[in-house]
């Protein structure tokens, strides 16, 4: 199981330590290779990412063929954010930029756990109003 005082994504280091034991034993260590793909647009997000080390860019990508970049995060993050929102999927790719690791877990062990504690959802959530404002 992971130790809390071991984990470097700011959001799972922050959460009080009773909810941390909560998600704990859902979260899967992983290493992700530069390009690693997090999130497919349009698709069904199956697993939400903590980021630990690397940097994931969001990127938007046009019909022609064209993408911009309209987001990143790290260890400051994680890749679930439309999730939170009442949505199973985006417009938008996730991949890592900067090659790292990170923790995973499936989306229907993150939904439960965030309808669970509402601490943990409002931590989130704070980081999607931060990530908006990017």
């Amino acid at each position: 199981m992971v130790n809390q005082s071991d984990v470097r994504n700011r959001l799972l280091a922050s959460l009080p330590s009773n909810d941390f034991k909560i998600i704990a034993p859902y979260l899967e260590d992983i290493e992700l290779d530069r390009d690693h793909v997090l999130i497919l647009p349009n698709i069904p997000i199956e697993q939400v990412y903590f980021v630990e080390k690397g940097m994931v860019s969001v990127v938007a990508e046009k019909a022609d063929g064209r993408s911009i970049e309209v987001g990143v995060y790290g260890r400051d993050g994680f890749s679930g954010m439309p999730l939170l929102l009442g949505s199973d999927r985006t417009p938008h790719h996730h991949y890592m930029q900067i090659g790292g690791c990170g923790f995973r877990m499936e989306v229907a062990d993150f939904e439960s756990l965030v309808a669970d504690s509402p601490t943990l959802r409002l931590i989130l959530l704070r980081f999607v109003h931060v990530f908006m404002t990017q």
